[in-house]
């Protein structure tokens, strides 16, 4: 009698859970389709004053201004909050001011091929790498 109320609780739970759509596998992560983004941290650091950085996403492209140029690349992500982008495309001007835009531009980019996951919350969305650090941080537009 013992074990057959065990196994009735069993599955009433497991119905519940079913129902609910409980992903017990981690957790749900927005969807980054249609947001757009403004740099505010790369690798802990502000971007540099008179830079500005965005980050907008489509359904299967991201891109924008890397502070000089404009860029743009495939990415795919995963609702478990995984994220990776593929070749990125940039246009080729070259910017004298402010100084130092450039270096920043090359860091930016290749830390945007280093992403292995995303967090949103509080209308910013971070980027990680693959060892879970925060290397971009971003505020919604």
């Amino acid at each position: 009698m013992k074990i057959r109320s065990i196994l009735i609780s069993l599955a009433v739970t497991a119905l519940l859970l079913a129902a609910s759509g409980c992903n017990q596998g981690g957790d749900k992560s927005p969807s980054l389709a249609g947001t757009e983004w403004k740099l505010v941290e790369l690798n802990g650091r502000e971007p540099i004053q008179g830079t500005e950085i965005t980050l907008n996403f489509e359904k299967e492209r991201g891109g924008g201004n890397s502070g000089c140029n404009s860029y743009g690349g495939a990415y795919t992500s995963a609702a478990e909050g995984k994220l990776e982008f593929g070749e990125i495309e940039q246009t080729l001007m070259f910017c004298m001011e402010p100084e130092g835009v450039m270096d920043q531009e090359t860091e930016y980019t290749g830390l945007l091929l280093q992403a292995a996951g995303y967090r949103m919350a509080d209308e910013q969305l971070e980027i990680q790498d693959g060892g879970g650090v925060t290397i971009l941080k971003f505020e919604q537009e």
